[in-house]
């Protein structure tokens, strides 16, 4: 039942599921799906109630109540709780700034400019790097998928940029599924920057990809492919201080922090 989590927030993703579904409409379409075969309907509903119930009185909720207009919530209706990336698309919990659905459109504005500018950032830092690597790296105008592209000794490589933060030893990053197999069989390099501070100062680690290395990840389930998103968790281990991607199961990925060339 490890993964009833990513099942509900799947089922809530669905495009009609915008305005939030109630709970037994989740429990029936996932009971449907066949996932659990092991468990009753009312066994799931059960579950569904319970981890719903904690996920929307945490810290950082995925979830949330629908509001009845009237001060006060539908019961039972829970929908996916409306977030900003500050990235083009990842779902990064550690990445998100959340709308106060009090916030007026000037406040809205200045997020959305705020989250342009950490992307943009996090896009010329890779750039910088590529350069004193000497790859003649330039910034795509348009982003349909390609951020940066770089050359060197010929080879062109296309590059996705993601811009997370390190919080409490973890890098929470996203890459869309549609994105991801629009790119399968090209020179597509995925690298995600992750803001921290070393010894206090504000610094980047990055964490460099090509296309088969995501799907070995995904092979070995050490990367959840589930959904919409290819979803990357990166955990950095406080006694060796190795960074650890992890799904169902976790894997050293030293190899790839702060390794840019060759691409």
């Amino acid at each position: 039942m490890a993964n009833l989590k990513e099942s509900i927030f799947k089922t809530l993703s669905e495009k009609e599921a915008k305005h939030g579904l109630h709970v037994n409409t989740i429990s029936e379409r996932i009971f449907m799906s066949g996932e659990y075969p092991d468990i009753t309907l009312e066994e799931l509903t059960s579950k569904i109630i319970g981890i719903l119930s904690r996920d929307v009185k945490g810290k950082n909720p995925e979830f949330s109540k629908v509001r009845n207009g009237k001060g006060g919530f539908k019961k039972g209706i829970y929908k996916i709780k409306t977030k900003i990336s500050i990235t083009p698309n990842p779902k990064n919990p550690d990445s998100i700034i959340k709308i106060n659905p009090e916030m007026d459109d000037t406040d809205k504005e200045k997020l959305m400019a705020k989250n342009l500018f950490i992307g943009k950032a996090g896009e010329c830092s890779v750039m910088s790097e590529l350069l004193f690597r000497g790859y003649n790296a330039n910034s795509m105008m348009v982003d349909d998928g390609v951020d940066i592209v770089a050359n060197k000794d010929n080879i062109y490589y296309f590059i996705q940029v993601k811009t997370t933060y390190l919080k409490d030893g973890k890098i929470y990053a996203a890459i869309k599924q549609n994105r991801f197999d629009a790119f399968i069989g090209n020179q597509i390099r995925y690298v995600i920057v992750a803001r921290c501070k070393i010894s206090n100062i504000d610094s980047n680690i990055f964490f460099v990809f090509n296309n088969s290395d995501i799907q070995k990840f995904i092979f070995n389930n050490t990367v959840n492919a589930t959904g919409n998103d290819i979803r990357i968790k990166i955990r950095m281990d406080s006694d060796t201080k190795k960074p650890i991607l992890y799904h169902t199961r976790e894997e050293d990925i030293s190899f790839y922090m702060n390794r840019f060339d060759p691409l």
